[in-house]
């Protein structure tokens, strides 16, 4: 690329109303390993968006997307004596062809690593893999700990009351997309009905059900609120995701359920 190219990339990239799992943007440098944990981060969310690179930008007010230039010269920086290109590039597993561009834009220094999105596998950095969700960085360690990969997954979507995991299978290859943090108000009824399916299940394979109390808790609605979940509830047993669980004749209040394969 030449120097009209990284103008005209930095343009579109803080053109974006909002940081996105795949670009963040920082004034200054506060440490290496902080480099190398949103480098690993940043690869990883880009290969679930189906984009081709992720972009960690320095000299980018974060709020405000202005262009304030930065001290950190990112082709220069040492880690004790070891340049921190190299440095990070050891420590990234698989190795990957991080791109590194220092450019001045409106007279300002700006710092830029292009990092190519992950291709068969996480990309970790000191043995831990990391990912976005919308613009907060997660560690990806659940699939690694003891238990189900799935089940710790969705034990943490739950943890957090983000949206229901979705899947997209191509081939062989099965990608799992996890969305930022919604109002009950932007949440599609689509993603209440597989929240509900999904709690059910997590329920179901802890010797619990599901009750209109803890998926409540589930999606953060409010107990004045019990009517919403019912209708979540009544749309994923006409789907036929859910069934009840509870004996015939149990009090409506009372009634729980499971997963329409428990």
């Amino acid at each position: 690329m030449e120097l009209p190219e990284y103008t005209k990339l930095l343009a579109k990239l803080v053109s974006y109303p909002q940081e996105t799992e795949w670009i963040e943007f920082k004034h200054n440098f506060h440490s290496e390993e902080e480099i190398g944990q949103r480098l690993s981060a940043l690869s990883n969310s880009a290969a679930l968006l189906n984009e081709p690179f992720g972009y960690l930008v320095f000299g980018i007010e974060d709020g405000t997307h202005a262009i304030v230039g930065t001290s950190f010269k990112a082709k220069r920086h040492k880690k004790g004596n070891e340049e921190l290109e190299m440095w990070l590039l050891n420590r990234l597993n698989p190795r990957i062809d991080i791109e590194c561009i220092e450019f001045d834009a409106d007279s300002k220094h700006i710092s830029m690593y292009r990092i190519p999105a992950a291709i068969d596998r996480p990309v970790t950095f000191l043995n831990t893999a990391y990912i976005r969700v919308g613009s907060i960085m997660r560690r990806m360690g659940f699939c690694e700990e003891k238990g189900s990969g799935m089940d710790k997954a969705l034990s943490a979507i739950e943890r957090y009351q983000l949206p229901p995991i979705k899947y997209r299978v191509s081939g062989i290859r099965t990608t799992i997309i996890l969305s930022a943090s919604k109002k009950w108000a932007d949440i599609t009824k689509e993603e209440r009905v597989q929240a509900c399916y999904q709690h059910a299940c997590l329920k179901y394979l802890a010797n619990e059900m599901l009750t209109n109390k803890s998926l409540r808790e589930r999606l953060g609605v409010d107990e004045k609120n019990y009517p919403l979940v019912s209708v979540v509830i009544k749309e994923a047993l006409a789907q036929g995701l859910i069934k009840i669980g509870t004996p015939e004749g149990t009090n409506r209040r009372d009634i729980a359920y499971i997963p329409h394969w428990g």
